[in-house]
Formats: structure tokens, C-alpha cells, sequence
């Protein structure tokens, strides 16, 4: 009876927790290193993953296992950002995070068919947990051996500078680069339309069914739940109560993330056809204000325009996300002391679009139509846009004053 409660607290804390924790991993890795920072939050996972099958009670057992999970979380996502502009040559940046975003979709698609799939089916959910820890134990150790080394990383690590000094520098930072604050917006927008995406469609699409047209919730009758060798039921719940609705959000929702898979290779070898990331993002703003903004002129997930529309949100979502990782990346780049640092705020940025678009996509999706999350998403992919022509045309100003000639005398 307080499944939902309990799955919106921990959801809520992790999200608060992992939010704080995201700029320290950022100073952090400028402190120490990104090999130490990446180690500590693999392990992190690890752990995670091996206590969660034994953390019997929510409170504390499993709130504290979902804390040391988001905090390793954070770790890595804050050093995903940091690591692209550590390695990857300026010219190359594009082209590395279109790879970044790709490996990213494939690393979803492998848990979705076989971690989340096959494997508890033959393995048991318990011990698939186990299996699953393997991964991050490995890749700390990998992390270890080749990111800890002064040859790869020492360039950034700033051990003189006190970790406030280094949050302040790079506010200041921020305040005065208007390329690197826009990025950074790029970065919340990235993050919560990709939250938008994966959440949201489900919902759109379940509110057609659950409504109006319950009748067609079962056009082959009831499904058989699948089980574990163990015995526990793996079926998702909505699939059992309306399986016309778990077949359309997985055709829709397959359509978008395909299609953005693909668009992430393609928008990062656009963007390094010596194109301004400032530019580039602003077009990919342009894309994913128009992709959003169509959903609310669908009528429902049997219009045949939805697939469409599908594949213009994959294009916008995974342009946006390539491109503000190539424009942080590239602005990274002239802060090679505050690499970390920055990649942190980056991220909380990230956070912070997640859990603004849960709520206030949520309160909007309760108040005002099952579209509404999408329409809020084209806002603020316009507000981007918008902020990219800001940038563009001030720089523009600023260079058309320096070279007029001064007036003779």
C-alpha cells in the first residue's frame, strides 16, 4: 500500500543527495585527480549493487544503499563531462561527444534487453544484482591503471588552490564567459529533456487508454506475467493492466531512442565540420523546440502522425545533449585548472533540469493535459535558442565596434 510513497521519497532524496554531491566530485577531481574520483565512484556502485538485494526494510536499509548508489552515480557523470575535454583534442569534440552520447544510448539499450531482460529470468533478481556489480569492480580497477597516472590527467589537477578557491573561480568564470553560461543552460535542458522523454510518453500514452478508450486496452486478451527461476513476476504492472498501452509506449518510445542513437554520431559529425558549438546548439534548440512542441498537436498514440513526431524528438533530444557537451567541453578547455570544477556544475545544472521537469511536468500533466510536459520542454528549448542568439549577436556587436576605425578628429 505505500509502494509509491516509498518509490517518491527515495526518488526525492536520491535526487537531492546525488545534486550535492555532483560539485564536490567536480572539485574533487581538480583536487586529486579524475583516476581517484572515477575509482571512488565505481566502487561506490559496486557496493550499491551488492547490498541491494539485502536491504530488506525502505527505511534505512534501502535509502541508504540508493545514497551510496547516487553518490557513485554522481561521481561518474560529473567525470563524463571532465574526461572529454581532458583527452579529447579541441577539434575532435564534436566528433567525441557525439561518441560519448552514443556509447551512452548503447549502454541503456544493453541494460534494457539484458541486465533488466534476460538475465533475471534465468538468474534470479538477487543475483543479478551480483552479476551486475561485476561491471563497475572492473572498471575501477581499469580506472585505476589508466587514469591515475600524472601522463594523462596531471595537467589538471590543481593541489595548490583550496576547493573554495576553486568554486569561486569558476563562478567568476561563469559570470564573465556568456559561451560558458549558455552551456551551461544547454546542460539543463539536455538533462531534462531526456527525463521528459523516458518518463513522460509512458504517461501520455497511458492517459489515452485509461481515459476514453479503456476498451482497447486488450486486443489479445489478458497476458501472462513472465516469472524468474525463483519465482518472482518480472512483468511491469502496466503491462498487465492495459497491454495496447505498454505496445505503443514501446513502439514510440523504441522509434525516439533509435532515431537518437543514430543522430547522436550524425549531430556530432555535423558539429565538427568546423561549426560554432554556440551555433550548432542553437539550431539543435531550434529542433528540439519544434520536436516537443508537436507532441501537443498529436491526437494520441494511434495518430499517424505520432511516429513522425516520434523521430523529431529523438533528432532534438539527442542533439541538444551532443551539443551542449561539445560547447561545455569546448569552453572547458580554456579553464584547464577548473576542468573538474566546472564539469560538476555542469551536471548539478543537469539535476536540476531533472527535477524540474518531474515536478513541474508532473503538476502540469495533472492540471492541464497529458501533453503539457512536452509543451513546458519546447519552452525551454526556445528559451535556449533564444539565449544562443543573445550570446551570437552581443559577440557580433562587440566585434563590429573593435574594428570600426576610431572618428578623425
Amino acid at each position: 500500500d505505500e509502494v509509491g510513497v516509498v518509490t517518491g521519497t527515495l526518488g526525492l532524496v536520491d535526487e537531492i543527495w546525488s545534486f550535492l554531491w555532483l560539485g564536490i566530485w567536480g572539485v574533487l577531481s581538480d583536487k586529486f585527480g579524475r583516476g581517484t574520483v572515477c575509482v571512488l565512484g565505481y566502487l561506490n556502485v559496486a557496493a550499491a549493487l551488492l547490498l541491494m538485494p539485502h536491504g530488506n526494510k525502505a527505511v534505512p536499509g534501502l535509502l541508504l544503499i540508493r545514497l551510496v548508489f547516487a553518490q557513485g552515480a554522481a561521481a561518474l557523470s560529473a567525470m563524463l563531462t571532465a574526461l572529454l575535454s581532458d583527452f579529447i583534442a579541441p577539434q575532435s569534440l564534436a566528433n567525441g561527444s557525439g561518441l560519448l552520447s552514443f556509447f551512452t544510448g548503447m549502454g541503456a539499450i544493453v541494460s534494457v534487453f539484458a541486465l533488466v531482460g534476460s538475465l533475471p529470468q534465468s538468474l534470479c533478481i538477487s543475483n543479478t544484482y551480483h552479476v551486475v556489480a561485476l561491471i563497475p569492480l572492473v572498471m575501477s580497477v581499469v580506472s585505476w591503471r589508466w587514469l591515475r597516472t600524472d601522463l594523462n590527467v596531471g595537467h589538471s589537477i590543481n593541489k595548490e588552490t583550496p576547493m573554495h578557491g576553486l568554486v569561486r573561480q569558476t563562478f567568476v568564470a561563469v559570470r564573465k564567459n556568456s559561451r560558458l553560461f549558455v552551456s551551461l543552460l544547454a546542460g539543463f535542458n539536455a538533462r531534462a529533456g531526456t527525463v521528459c522523454v523516458s518518463v513522460f510518453i509512458s504517461l501520455w500514452v497511458s492517459d489515452f487508454y485509461t481515459g476514453k478508450n479503456e476498451e482497447l486496452c486488450f486486443p489479445d486478451g489478458v497476458p501472462n506475467a513472465t516469472e524468474s527461476s525463483c519465482g518472482e513476476i518480472l512483468t511491469k504492472e502496466d503491462k498487465l493492466s492495459c497491454p495496447a498501452a505498454f505496445t505503443d509506449t514501446s513502439k514510440i518510445s523504441g522509434i525516439t531512442q533509435t532515431v537518437a542513437l543514430l543522430s547522436a554520431l550524425l549531430a556530432g559529425y555535423l558539429a565538427s565540420r568546423n561549426v560554432d558549438p554556440i551555433k550548432g546548439l542553437c539550431i539543435a534548440a531550434c529542433f528540439s523546440t519544434l520536436g516537443y512542441g508537436l507532441v501537443a498537436i498529436v491526437d494520441g498514440p494511434l495518430d499517424s502522425l505520432v511516429y513522425i513526431v516520434a523521430m523529431l524528438l529523438g533528432v532534438g533530444e539527442i542533439a541538444v545533449v551532443v551539443l551542449a557537451q561539445f560547447s561545455i567541453a569546448r569552453e572547458m578547455s580554456t579553464f584547464p585548472a577548473l576542468r573538474g570544477t566546472i564539469a560538476g556544475v555542469f551536471s548539478m545544472v543537469g539535476s536540476l533540469g531533472v527535477a524540474v521537469i518531474q515536478f513541474l511536468g508532473g503538476v502540469l500533466f495533472d492540471v492541464w493535459n497529458s501533453a503539457a510536459p512536452f509543451s513546458l520542454m519546447s519552452i525551454f528549448s526556445a528559451m535556449l535558442a533564444l539565449g544562443c542568439v543573445i550570446v551570437l549577436y552581443m559577440e557580433r556587436r562587440k566585434r563590429k565596434l573593435f574594428a570600426e576605425p576610431p572618428p578623425s578628429p
